[in-house]
């Protein structure tokens, strides 16, 4: 499967640093290049003049305003295992958001909704779908159209079959 998001990435034009050409980080005075400050309750939280990062820029980049980050659509292919079950998830390592402050990129974490349809249950690895014949056709035998996730199948039934019997599409 292909799967396709808009995310941020690390901005190409400045490498992430937010500088833009002759541009120079100066210490915030606000928060004392600390990056965060404390309120009378002991919290603390990001600077709100320098946004948690402790230095100002003089000249920000034009591609990405000194964040060091942009939107980027991003592709990845993915191999979803048979058998996965509805909110089980996936993680890409490494794939995710760039980290603060230079910090490594967190991983991608994609939970699986699996569609719900009337015709199909899902049993562990397999799809299994009922059939409904009469006495006849179950006696003398018959051919059958069976509807399956990569389209319609001719299934021979053999003369005979019991209720309940099972009979497996191969891939």
């Amino acid at each position: 499967s292909n799967l396709s998001l808009e995310k941020e990435v690390i901005c190409p034009e400045c490498e992430g640093s937010g500088l833009g050409s002759g541009g120079k980080k100066k210490l915030c005075s606000f928060c004392d290049g600390i990056g965060e400050i404390q309120e009378l309750r002991g919290k603390h939280n990001d600077c709100p003049r320098c946004l948690g990062k402790g230095y100002l820029i003089d000249i920000p980049c034009a591609i990405c305003g000194g964040f060091g980050i942009v939107q980027k659509l991003c592709k990845w292919g993915i191999h979803i295992p048979a058998g996965i079950e509805d909110g089980q998830k996936l993680r890409l390592a490494g794939d995710g958001q760039p980290g603060r402050n230079g910090g490594p990129a967190g991983d991608l974490v994609i939970q699986i909704t699996i569609d719900k349809r009337p015709d199909f249950v899902q049993e562990g690895n397999n799809i299994v779908s009922e059939c409904c014949l009469n006495i006849a056709e179950a006696i003398l035998g018959t051919t059958v159209t069976v509807s399956t996730v990569k389209g319609d199948v001719a299934l021979e039934i053999p003369p005979g079959t019991q209720p309940g019997t099972s009979f497996k599409i191969p891939e």
